[in-house]
């Protein structure tokens, strides 16, 4: 079957992820940075990658989804090392690619006899961006796994043909969005009131990433509270605004761990678990987890973040420990355990959302609410001449928008 490299159109790798593919009896899927698996119970060195999602499945094999970082060096240098252990561990068959259409055949690029000058230059392209970490891989492993591509060839580049159009229109669709803009916002200065005014123009200035998001979300808390009458932060808007809420609730106890005192409370802890906890698996467990967490958060042992302090209090309520004699064990656990349920692309829509509650609710007039839909239509006109549309705002396009 011929071969066809759909990254040669672009002279780079734009795959967005890749799938592993390999073959166990039992089926679970793990989401992991860089990779996708299905078998049974899988682990990973905390240097190589986070998992952030495990699925049970019903096909007879398993499937590690990598998250990929496009053209990023360090990440494709980390998706090859990731490889490579995996190949050591548990043998690869297939290696699924995005940006590809059909088997690739990586013979192709190894240019010469000599095994060291095409590991250098392996290196060299995937330094410039031009070859991914699984390419990479699969050029200098001696029994690389096959290489698919997933793409349908077709659509590929009548998708790549839109987006050569966009790029090109590009500069006269600027010039006529920055014209319009000027317009409205002379428009918004008449007719909204100082107050709405202000806050809408925060939000430009966080759209156009002159505001951190710390202090977009300061601010929106401020408002949602003034505005609304509500607080953002707050266990009860759990279901309204979950990440939100969570990010919020983090801020607050960020700067509240003292480091000396935490290292004591762990000390006298696990003086207290290791005379009283039989079982060893279970005690290994916890005290492995409680020895990683002075050194860094991040470094933690235990990849079940909220399971692991669940399981040391109940160990501590067995004991009859008092748990509230270890205040900064309880705010780490709380920091880590806010950390670990933030989903970023989650936790941007609603910030977005309230936003948009924000403005409606500070909007007095029919003309202020009219010219907040404008405006809103506007914005969603550049991010989509920008190619920066979340998934809600294209369905809200698609949903409030009649196009001819």
């Amino acid at each position: 079957m011929h071969s066809f490299k759909l990254i040669h159109i672009l002279k780079k790798p734009i795959a967005l992820f890749l799938f592993t593919l390999l073959c166990f009896p039992q089926t679970h899927t793990v989401h992991a940075a860089g990779i996708s698996v299905s078998g049974s119970a899988f682990s990973l060195p905390p240097a190589l990658g986070t998992i952030r999602l495990e699925d049970e499945g019903s096909s007879a094999g398993r499937v590690i989804l990598i998250e990929n970082a496009h053209g990023h060096y360090p990440a494709q240098a980390a998706i090859r090392h990731l490889l490579q252990y995996l190949q050591k561990t548990e043998p690869i068959s297939l290696i699924a690619l995005e940006g590809a259409s059909g088997p690739l055949d990586m013979a192709t690029l190894r240019f010469f006899p000599s095994k060291k000058i095409n590991r250098e230059i392996a290196q060299d392209l995937a330094s410039r961006g031009m070859l991914t970490g699984a390419e990479w891989f699969a050029l200098t492993e001696k029994n690389s796994p096959r290489l698919e591509g997933v793409e349908n060839a077709k659509l590929y580049r009548k998708n790549f043909k839109a987006l050569q159009t966009v790029i090109r229109g590009r500069r006269r669709a600027q010039n006529i969005l920055s014209r319009a803009q000027q317009a409205l916002t002379l428009e918004q200065r008449r007719v909204f009131h100082p107050a709405l005014f202000s806050f809408y123009s925060q939000a430009g200035a966080f759209e156009k990433n002159q505001l951190p998001f710390e202090a977009w979300a300061g601010e929106l808390k401020r408002q949602a509270k003034k505005v609304l009458g509500l607080e953002l932060e707050s266990p009860a808007l759990a279901n309204q605004f979950p990440h939100l809420s969570r990010y919020l609730s983090l801020q607050e106890i960020r700067f509240q761990v003292h480091p000396a005192r935490l290292k004591r409370e762990i000390k006298t802890l696990l003086g207290l678990i290791n005379s009283g906890v039989p079982d060893s698996l279970q005690r290994n467990y916890i005290v492995s987890g409680l020895l990683s967490l002075p050194t860094s958060p991040q470094s933690f042992a235990c990849k079940r973040v909220r399971d692991f302090f669940e399981r040391l209090y109940q160990i501590t309520a067995l004991l009859a420990i008092d748990f509230r004699q270890f205040p900064e064990l309880r705010r780490l656990a709380a920091k880590m355990i806010l950390s670990d349920e933030i989903n970023p692309e989650a936790l941007f829509e609603e910030a977005a959302r309230a936003a948009h509650q924000i403005l409606n609710g500070l909007a007095r007039s029919s003309e202020e609410r009219k010219l907040l839909r404008k405006s809103r239509d506007f914005l969603l006109l550049k991010r989509l001449l920008r190619l920066e549309l979340r998934a809600d705002e294209w369905k809200e396009i698609k949903q409030s928008w009649v196009v001819s």
